[in-house]
């Protein structure tokens, strides 16, 4: 009986027919009727033996340690590699002469199940090993061309490209996932009035939602993500550019979908580029935190034009309002301008004015601004302009054509201008906290059953509080251990929204 030759197995997943399982059958069988002993598995799973051009090698960790064990055989028969076929072991050019040196170098029969022996050592084993894996290769590039022409006919069509299930959405990728969708929609509304991605990932986590990748809790980044997603008004993306319509409903502005379909979709097309507009300004503030407990956190302001933040180490233990300058500089030759107030009196007064200004007949009129008639096209259209030409600008630096100081000049114009076409996109789509506020029909009762940053929304749109020096000395009247507050020395400036 012919002793038996020593082999190691290399086994990889393909997408194809010939599974795990097949190939090791396959093999086997060829070891038994061939006189080899396999004292080795190798196996990848779920990867690829293929790179795209340009693209960096995929990881296939048992492959490597395959050749790792070749590279210290020093058996006197040296050891054997037993795999279904040449485009399991590789079908890239440029990497399969790494399996050829090593081969060759300690002369590492190669035995296929399906497409022969390669003795590296010799010519012709690695021609044949060569033109094997460019076969491979052709075959794999040419399946990728129809792929990816197949994926942008369908691009072109609206149709959904397959993948994670998209939040918002079924399986399909079509038809909304009700609670999701109406997620959706709620959140885009909430980012349109002010409040923050914190809040939105709160809502979501609360109402039991959860991501369609990982079934975990939302995070910022997420939430952010997903609400900046052109699919969520009908808009097809492909290779991350929007290339038309897509086959599946909007998931906003929901409240028209029983109405003129057209008419919906262009709502729901303006609500994103708002949403847009807000998420991707550059002056944005993308810090996460908890949520506030304090109206006026760095929004109330101190005479010197710094924000106040609440310290709850103030006076007699009770929370007190301090400007932020005076741990940044706390040896300010103007400290005699920095102020500290009781937080709680100051949030109250404040609440209050607020109420009792919005409860007036007067306030639609004066802060909540006109709904333009017209649409935003011509907005996304100076917006869309104005992004191309700040682009341009640094294309005409790189090219020699302007200076740094005129490229900053040039930048600083047009972003600004940017900054109000874009104010001026969310203003007309969004409902603003002010006028649901104002709408409610019952300004005290809504304010109190809001959440404080909805109230700290409503706050940055109509008022602009300074905290003035208070005289020294305590009020007539007042008895020791209870709090006092001079609302005469609190600065309420009122904005209506034509100075927005």
């Amino acid at each position: 009986m012919p002793e038996l030759r020593d082999f190691v197995l290399y086994l990889r997943l393909t997408k194809g027919r010939a599974g795990i399982g097949r190939q090791r059958r396959d093999c086997q069988r060829y070891a038994d009727k061939h006189g080899i002993r396999i004292v080795g598995e190798f196996q990848d799973a779920d990867s690829t033996a293929f790179t795209k051009v340009g693209a960096a090698r995929a990881a296939r960790d048992d492959y490597d340690r395959m050749l790792a064990m070749l590279r210290a055989d020093d058996r006197k028969e040296p050891l054997g590699v037993l795999a279904w076929h040449a485009d399991r072991l590789d079908r890239d050019v440029a990497h399969s002469d790494q399996l050829v040196q090593v081969c060759a170098a300690g002369r590492h029969v190669v035995e296929t199940a399906r497409s022969g022996t390669y003795e590296m050592w010799t010519a012709t084993g690695r021609k044949r090993f060569r033109a094997d894996v460019i076969d491979a290769q052709f075959e794999v590039d040419h399946m990728t061309e129809r792929w990816e022409l197949q994926k942008a006919e369908a691009a072109e069509a609206g149709e959904w490209l397959g993948g994670h299930r998209p939040f918002g959405y079924e399986a399909d990728g079509v038809t909304p996932r009700e609670a999701e969708a109406d997620a959706v929609d709620a959140g885009s509304l909430a980012i349109l009035a002010g409040l923050s991605l914190s809040h939105v990932r709160r809502e979501w986590n609360a109402a039991g939602l959860r991501s369609t990748v990982a079934g975990a809790e939302f995070t910022e980044p997420q939430v952010r993500r997903i609400l900046l997603r052109a699919r969520n008004a009908g808009i097809m993306v492909h290779r991350g550019r929007e290339v038309g319509r897509a086959v599946w409903p909007p998931i906003l502005c929901r409240d028209l979908a029983g109405g003129d379909q057209e008419a919906w979709r262009a709502a729901a097309v303006e609500r994103f580029r708002a949403v847009q507009a807000v998420l991707t300004d550059p002056e944005r503030r993308t810090a996460t935190s908890t949520e506030t407990a304090w109206l006026g956190s760095h929004i109330y302001l101190c005479p010197c034009g710094a924000v106040m933040r609440p310290n709850p180490r103030g006076r007699g233990r009770r929370p007190m309002y301090r400007c932020c300058a005076v741990a940044a500089r706390p040896a300010a030759k103007d400290g005699r301008l920095h102020v500290i107030r009781d937080a709680g009196a100051l949030d109250d007064y404040v609440s209050a004015a607020i109420v009792a200004r919005l409860s007036r007949e007067d306030a639609a009129a004066v802060f909540v601004p006109a709904r333009r008639k017209d649409g935003t096209a011509d907005l996304q259209a100076r917006s869309a302009g104005l992004e191309a030409r700040i682009a341009e600008a640094g294309d005409m630096w790189e090219a020699g054509e302007i200076d740094r100081a005129e490229l900053v000049r040039r930048r600083t114009r047009m972003r600004a201008e940017l900054a109000r076409v874009r104010a001026q996109i969310v203003e007309a789509v969004a409902t603003s906290p002010v006028e649901e506020l104002i709408t409610s029909g019952d300004v005290a009762g809504t304010w109190e059953s809001w959440p404080i940053e909805r109230r700290r929304a409503v706050l940055r749109k109509v008022l602009r509080v300074t905290v003035l020096p208070a005289p020294p000395g305590r009020p007539k009247g007042w008895r020791p251990g209870t709090p006092y507050f001079s609302s005469d020395h609190v600065d309420l400036e009122w904005v209506p929204a034509a100075e927005e």
